[in-house]
């Protein structure tokens, strides 16, 4: 059984179908993240300046957009754009993020969307919470920082990286750190080569409802809580299709506004 789970999982891997999971941080006091929409105010170094941008040490995630926009997440609630080449449009307390479980796996496209757009939704927004203070020790931040990329890593080298024995990482992880987290498992079908990403900025009263719909999506949605909208990272085969469906979902009063992106480069 062993055998098979290891096969199928190395599998899933090799084909891109699926990634290591990992662990982001939910919102807390202490290590609470701002969200900058950004526009390049030069007229030349597109891909010098995202580079520059992925090897600050201040920016956690950066999104180079089309329409040479960026969206960009720090801990630093004062990042000084300015100095990238960039112009500030927005900027917003991030919350806790939400990682779809898609229920459309084994469907078309075409028909996943159509039911997406076929879903039961009411008014109600996601919740906005901001925890206490997270009270880690330097241990628990040692271990978020090696695991954070893949949790399914050893305890053992683990503990040698950090300076630290297995059974401390154990408990640690299991008791601190993982409470604490939001875990992100990847899935893609067809391959994560087979789909496009589209970057959404989208305004909408039936936040919760929404974010439900998206599981009808085969692929993982990664959305990000702003102060007043919601950013997906939404991964379809069909532009036409995309664009029709929130076209359809303004008509039915869903989708209030929305900004449409195709992500350039991005933090991996």
């Amino acid at each position: 059984v062993m055998l098979w789970y290891w096969t199928i999982r190395g599998v899933m891997y090799q084909k891109c179908i699926s990634w290591e999971p990992r662990l982001t941080l939910k919102a807390y006091e202490s290590a609470l993240k701002t969200a900058y929409f950004c526009r390049r105010t030069a007229s030349k170094g597109l891909y010098s300046m995202f580079r520059k941008l992925d090897s600050d040490k201040d920016v956690t995630y950066a999104f180079c957009l089309s329409s040479a926009d960026f969206f960009i997440i720090s801990r630093n609630d004062d990042l000084k754009i300015e100095k990238y080449g960039l112009s500030l449009v927005e900027k917003s307390t991030l919350y806790t993020p939400v990682f779809t479980i898609p229920r459309g796996w084994n469907l078309a496209m075409e028909e996943a969307f159509n039911n997406l757009l076929n879903s039961k939704f009411e008014k109600e927004l996601l919740p906005r919470i901001v925890y206490d203070d997270l009270c880690w020790e330097s241990v628990d931040w040692s271990i978020f920082e090696a695991m954070r990329g893949n949790i399914r890593k050893k305890f053992y080298p683990v503990a040698r990286s950090i300076g630290s024995d297995p059974k401390t990482v154990k408990s640690h992880f299991y008791g601190r750190v993982l409470p604490s987290c939001v875990v992100l498992n990847y899935f893609f079908p067809k391959g994560y080569s087979s789909y496009q990403q589209a970057f959404l900025n989208v305004t909408t009263n039936y936040e919760k409802s929404f974010v439900d719909a998206l599981t009808c999506l085969p692929c993982t949605t990664y959305i990000y809580v702003l102060e007043k909208s919601l950013v997906l990272g939404l991964f379809h085969d069909s532009i036409e299709l995309l664009l029709s469906t929130i076209e359809k979902m303004e008509e039915k009063a869903i989708i209030d506004d929305y900004l449409l992106y195709c992500p350039l480069a991005y933090s991996r």
